[in-house]
């Protein structure tokens, strides 16, 4: 009786002869309908009979007619300029949607300005109306502003080049007019 360890290695060599077999059949597999010939007409046997795997390639078929290469190197060629095709579309989708958020920010801040100048415009009326009062001396119209500020007395005096008095008698007059309005 044969020991395991001889079993053992007649079993890779019936694999390795089975192997080989199969790479011979398939070289000349592709050999035969690289020439048009029927595979199984070299045994003899009708198209039909024979082996199931004559349809099946199992190796690839080398190439003699290099001559067919410039159509080759076209299809990586076209498919390097479909990615990049691709890729400038994707970068335009981005950038539009950039442009679109920026154009946004620009309305914002556009409404933004006009409110701030229609706020300028309004603040700009108030204190060309509020320095020009009926009644009011113009020497003491702009302590009367800082009086309506809330300035101290003594805060006015010295802005204004006017004694503490007089200072003291504006934050009155001033009091007096922000009562009546």
């Amino acid at each position: 009786m044969m020991a395991p360890r001889e079993l053992l290695w007649l079993a890779v060599a019936v694999l390795a002869g089975y192997a080989a077999w199969q790479f011979l059949l398939a070289l000349r597999g592709g050999a035969e309908r690289r020439s048009g010939r029927d595979p199984g007409a070299a045994t003899g046997a009708a198209p039909d009979e024979g082996d199931d795997d004559d349809h099946v390639d199992y190796a690839p078929v080398l190439r003699k007619d290099l001559g067919a290469q410039p159509a080759a190197v076209a299809a990586p060629a076209q498919a390097g300029a479909d990615d990049e095709r691709f890729r400038l579309q994707l970068e335009n989708q981005h950038l539009q949607r950039q442009l679109a958020a920026l154009e946004g920010v620009v309305a914002r801040q556009q409404e933004e300005i006009a409110n701030l100048l229609a706020d300028i415009d309004d603040l700009s009326a108030r204190q060309s109306h509020e320095l020009i009062q009926p009644g009011s001396s113009p020497e003491y119209s702009e302590a009367l502003v800082l009086a309506r500020q809330g300035l101290n007395a003594g805060m006015i005096a010295e802005r204004c080049g006017i004694t503490l008095a007089e200072a003291e008698l504006v934050l009155v007059v001033a009091k007096g007019a922000g009562g009546h309005s």
